[in-house]
């Protein structure tokens, strides 16, 4: 790996700054807006700027993100233990949300999820 100079960590913080800004925005569970769309005129839209949609980041761009951070990016390094992960999959699959999944889900598939987030 090349060493570190000022330009590469600039540039990966502005990487990062792209990156989180093209994360899907957050969604509050249970939230809805029962306002009506506002309807505008023509000419109330003339000289805006139209909306750009831009494609959700890469995962390693996401990761690279996590790193300038300084975030955990596995159960372990959040202090989890192993040992504890089928407890948390018994859990997890009691709570309300897993009854809402559109696809059944058991413990054992909780389990192979926590799993994989463990490393």
């Amino acid at each position: 790996m090349a060493a570190w100079t000022v330009e590469r960590v600039a540039e990966r913080f502005r990487e990062a700054a792209i990156t989180a800004h093209r994360l899907p925005p957050v969604r509050v569970q249970g939230y809805f807006n029962t306002w009506p769309a506002i309807r505008r005129m023509p000419w109330e839209t003339l000289g805006a700027e139209p909306s750009i949609r831009l494609f959700p980041p890469a995962p390693e761009t996401v990761e690279r993100m996590l790193g300038v951070a300084g975030l955990p990016t596995s159960l372990a390094a959040l202090g989890v233990r192993e040992d504890d992960l089928p407890a948390l999959a018994d859990m997890a699959g009691q709570q309300w949300t897993a009854t809402f999944n559109p696809r059944p889900v058991t413990a054992e598939d909780l389990l192979g999820i926590y799993r994989s987030a463990y490393d």
